[in-house]
């Protein structure tokens, strides 16, 4: 569990800070997240994201694993549920076989996060990983029949997404 507070501070102005807590309630440490807001404290024009804050504290809960469930939708969010995997299994199912160079440019999506993903999607046999290059070394990623079983799923967001879900605005 974590805490956000507004700590007061002796010129009047509130500082943000984190503390971690075990499950047992233990604190083990304070941690600040003021370098986190401090693009959006130098640059006014950017909205801060804490603005809406007006209680002292926000309670933050570690996710939870579905893995153990008894339901097949809580099992599937365990292994698709993850921000960004959709949009990786759209893009190798829907488009084909891709390297980790073009999902990383089309989707925007930062290296760290897509190489998380793609490492969990083969971890549960959603894709393959083929080496196509020695130096440097290249792999790229091919949906197994399960991530193909997983394109009913997709057209169903899509379809869902066109009815319910306004387009960004431009």
């Amino acid at each position: 569990m974590i805490l956000i507070d507004q700590t007061p501070q002796a010129d009047g102005s509130s500082r943000l800070g984190r503390t971690s807590t075990s499950p047992g309630g233990k604190n083990v440490g304070p941690f600040d997240i003021e370098s986190y807001l401090g693009q959006y404290q130098s640059d006014s024009t950017a909205k801060n994201p804490w603005a809406p804050l007006t209680a002292t504290k926000l309670l933050i809960m570690k996710r939870k694993s579905f893995a153990d469930m008894d339901c097949p939708i809580a099992r599937a969010l365990e292994v698709v549920g993850d921000w960004w995997t959709p949009l990786i299994l759209r893009e190798v199912v829907c488009g084909g076989t891709k390297n980790f160079q073009y999902l990383e440019n089309n989707l925007g999506i930062a290296p760290a996060v897509l190489s998380s993903r793609l490492s969990a999607l083969v971890d549960n046999g959603l894709l393959e990983r083929k080496r196509y290059s020695e130096h440097p070394e290249r792999f790229e990623y091919i949906a197994t029949s399960a991530a193909n079983d997983f394109r009913n799923v997709l057209d169903e967001l899509f379809d869902w997404g066109t009815k319910w879900a306004s387009s960004p605005q431009r």
